[in-house]
This record gives structure tokens, C-alpha cells and sequence, in this order.
């Protein structure tokens, strides 16, 4: 019988960055040059992200984006070179998620 073995972090990290798809990464990149003006960091809403995927790709929808998780990009661009925070409401706050990028020190 074959040994089946725990999947490292590394491993799994990397499963999670393939299962998202080019057109996510090419929505948030496009976002990210349209909106940073100092070159240092800058904050995206959610759903402006949400919105530029569907604009990619009208095949898909926001219930689609959310089930297979294509927003947890964060390690992916961690490992370009930035810091990615990803701020969401708590039930008794009332304010847009946000993905907040600022380029590493």
C-alpha cells in the first residue's frame, strides 16, 4: 500500500496560486497601475476587484469568484514584492473590504 504524505505549506500555497486564474491576477495588476500615484501603496476596494474579474471574463460572477476563493491572491503578490493587508468589516462595522498593496521595504 502506498504511503500518502502531508502536503507541506509550501505545497499547499502553491496549489492555492494555481487554482486562480491568469484573468484575477491580470484584474488586480490592471487595478494597481490605474490606482497607485505614489508608487508606494495604495488601497483597492473589493469590489472593484470583483468587478474588473466579470469585465475580464462575463463567463463568470461574483458567486463563482467568491466560492473557488480567487481572491486569496495575497501570497502571490507577497511574493512579487509587495505587502498585502486585506481589511474586511466585522458584524457591527459598516465599511467597504478593502486589499491594501505597499511595496516592500
Amino acid at each position: 500500500m502506498k504511503e500518502v504524505k502531508a502536503l507541506t505549506s509550501e505545497e499547499i500555497l502553491g496549489c492555492k496560486n494555481e487554482r486562480i486564474p491568469d484573468f484575477v491576477i491580470e484584474s488586480v495588476n490592471e487595478l494597481l497601475i490605474g490606482s497607485i500615484s505614489t508608487g508606494k501603496s495604495t488601497t483597492i476596494l473589493q469590489k472593484d476587484i470583483v468587478a474588473e474579474i466579470i469585465k475580464r471574463n462575463p463567463d463568470t460572477n461574483s458567486r463563482e469568484i467568491y466560492d473557488k476563493r480567487w481572491l486569496d491572491f495575497e501570497q502571490i503578490f507577497r511574493n512579487a514584492g509587495w505587502n498585502v493587508y486585506y481589511d474586511k468589516p466585522r458584524y457591527n462595522e459598516s465599511y467597504e473590504a478593502k486589499f491594501e498593496f505597499s511595496v516592500k521595504k
